[in-house]
């Protein structure tokens, strides 16, 4: 029974990530078989991105093999991601490859903890640095922490903190319902962003819809941002973003 509490919680944090920018967590991946996976995202102003892999679980651990680009193909990034489902780690190395003026090496890793049967922990860092052709490629990686509690059977209440760069910090709170197949996840929560140079609030609302049948699964995450958007931050210019995610089982 534990077990199977730690699988469904598992699913809570895949999609915990609807906000300006899409944050992934390695450790969240959790897959049957064979997979293959396509996604895009799609902003008001930013680039549309497009995402290919191919994803495999041999006993505890899932991989993923990924090509991620643009519409216009101006870069290709190649990743590979590793989960530990018993020792619930995970961890996703990206080499962006063109143009060769552009490359870098980049890592994401995550972990989770199961502090009852009803409380999972989450947390990890992404685009953590580890070599880049341009100094201005090496960004300040974002940090994330969260709790989920299931208040009752199949609803839990969620929280998540990270920065953003290191001017601006989020905060969410939310909650879902989950575990009625085929509709596996629903949520929705309140994704402020504050920016501490000037104190600022951005009102960001976001939620996820996600669906799994016999060979398929399919994913759906946005936000859409209340307050005014800024031209110049990456996090800030958009006033939505959409996430579309289908899965086949091979």
């Amino acid at each position: 029974m534990l077990m199977k509490r730690v699988i469904t919680l598992s699913f809570l944090f895949v999609f915990l990530t609807v906000f300006g920018m899409f944050i992934d967590n390695p450790a969240s991946l959790i897959v049957n078989g064979n997979v293959i996976s396509i996604s895009s995202e799609v902003y008001e102003l930013s680039s549309y991105k497009l995402k290919i892999a191919w994803q495999q679980r041999e006993g505890i651990l899932c991989g993923e093999l990924g090509y991620t680009t643009d519409m216009d193909f101006s870069y290709g990034i190649v990743n590979y991601k590793l989960s530990h489902l018993k020792n619930s780690y995970g961890l996703n190395v990206k080499l962006n490859l063109f143009p060769a003026e552009s490359f870098f090496i980049k890592l994401d890793a995550s972990g989770r903890i199961l502090f009852s049967k009803d409380i999972l922990i989450d947390f990890g860092v992404n685009d953590l640095t580890l070599l880049a052709m341009d100094t201005s490629l090496s960004n300040v990686p974002t940090v994330f922490g969260g709790v989920d509690f299931v208040v009752i059977n199949n609803f839990d209440l969620f929280f998540l903190i990270n920065n953003f760069e290191t001017d601006k910090l989020r905060v969410s709170a939310g909650l879902g319902v989950f575990g009625f197949l085929p509709l596996n996840r629903l949520t929705i929560s309140y994704s402020p962003i504050y920016r501490l140079s000037d104190g600022q609030l951005f009102n960001i609302v976001d939620g996820t819809l996600q669906i799994i049948l016999s060979n398929f699964a399919f994913s759906a995450s946005g936000f859409y941002n209340f307050s005014d958007t800024v031209a110049t931050d990456i996090y800030l210019k958009n006033k939505y973003g959409i996430k579309f995610s289908l899965g086949v089982n091979m």
